[in-house]
């Protein structure tokens, strides 16, 4: 097995983060523990995911002796939310095809659906809502913002578009009532003011400005 630095980073966490397949993947096969974690709980899996090392992640997922196909940080952050917050969709698509949750959350509730429509990857939030069952537009749990919202908030127009033909609320409300129109009226997102209004009978009487500050996206 890969000895261990003090704060558990292994040759694999080392490989992984930087890319090296080669040098990975002899190591990979000559060790017991195929995915090991840091003390903090991170995993070459998280590395490879957040730095965009498709090889080595289609190594690691698709290795029988893995059994974990999307391992949780401590605050459970998976590989999965990575892909999907840098914008690796064929690594996302990995997590479709090998993992049991297509659409994990983390301890707040944040999925990797939240994370990619906040960021306007447009790919990977189809491949996802492709993939989910009823709920398109799943709720977190601090103040049960959608997807949807994080979209409008940023300007995303293209996936605001894509929640729109994929969800039967227009409409979608946060704890405070507000709606992913209010949050791109204030963000002074016009364009997607303009294309949930096309959808949306009657909003205009009913906008108002949010009653809470914009959330912290530090996903």
């Amino acid at each position: 097995n890969p000895k261990k630095e003090n704060n558990g980073t292994t040759a694999l966490h080392l490989a992984a983060e930087s890319g090296q397949l080669s040098i990975f993947e002899y190591i990979f096969k000559n060790t017991d523990v195929k995915n090991p974690e840091t003390n903090e709980g991170i995993t070459p899996f998280h590395l490879a995911a957040k730095n965009g090392h498709f090889a080595i992640c289609e190594l690691i997922i698709t290795n029988p002796n893995v059994t974990n196909k999307n391992p949780k940080d401590p605050t459970w952050k998976t590989p999965f939310h990575w892909a999907a917050q840098n914008g690796f969709v064929k690594i996302c698509n990995l997590f479709i095809l090998y993992s049991d949750d297509k659409n994990p959350g983390n301890l707040m509730g944040i999925t990797p659906l939240h994370v990619a429509a906040s960021k306007g990857h447009l790919s990977i939030c189809h491949l996802i809502i492709e993939n989910l069952g009823e709920d398109k537009n799943p709720r977190e749990l601090r103040q049960n913002n959608t997807p949807f919202h994080f979209a409008a908030l940023n300007g995303h127009t293209s996936v605001c578009q894509l929640f729109l033909n994929h969800t039967d609320n227009p409409q979608p409300t946060n704890s405070y009532g507000d709606t992913p129109f209010q949050w791109a009226l204030k963000a002074r997102k016009l364009e997607v003011c303009e294309l949930i209004l096309q959808h949306v009978v009657n909003m205009v009487d009913n906008a108002r400005l949010p009653s809470e500050e914009f959330p912290i996206q530090n996903f």
